[in-house]
């Protein structure tokens, strides 16, 4: 299951709405929610439906709730290759309510983070790094093959 789909299923459930019945508050189609809740499909990308679904479920705008909501929806957008972990997505989170807060990080403060999300494994291997191998060879690292 997603994070953005545990999520919202915990807040349906909360609120005592069944799929059903939520589905028809927020005009969604019951079938595609349920894969969207279980991590099957991936969150709405519009943030008008994002929005709708959490006026549906009485979340007030721009609460923590609401920041969690849209965060876990454009992170279920990002590449999986390019989260490394589950920690990848939970740092995200905090970054994201960093980026947006009144206190916004320094420049000098963003770099630290994001050298934090590109923190390598402690047995020292890099995940990311090795995801994005091509043809098992580190980017940058293959030879050119020459055309006779």
């Amino acid at each position: 299951m997603s994070n953005f789909g545990k999520f919202l299923k915990e807040m349906r459930s909360r609120k005592g709405l069944t799929l059903r019945e939520f589905c028809r508050l927020a005009n969604l189609d019951p079938s595609n929610w349920s894969k969207v809740e279980r991590g099957i499909l991936p969150p709405p990308k519009s943030s008008q439906v994002v929005s709708d679904i959490a006026s549906v479920l009485l979340i007030e705008k721009e609460s923590d709730e609401w920041n969690e909501l849209f965060d876990l929806a454009a992170i279920g957008h990002i590449p999986t290759q390019l989260l490394a972990g589950p920690e990848v997505s939970d740092r995200l989170t905090v970054f994201f309510r960093a980026a947006r807060g009144e206190n916004a990080p320094t420049p000098k403060q963003f770099k630290t983070m994001i050298n934090a999300l590109k923190a390598k494994e402690p047995g020292g291997k890099d995940e990311a790094v090795e995801k994005t191998a091509v043809g098992g060879h580190k980017p940058g690292r293959h030879k050119d093959k020459k055309r006779k």
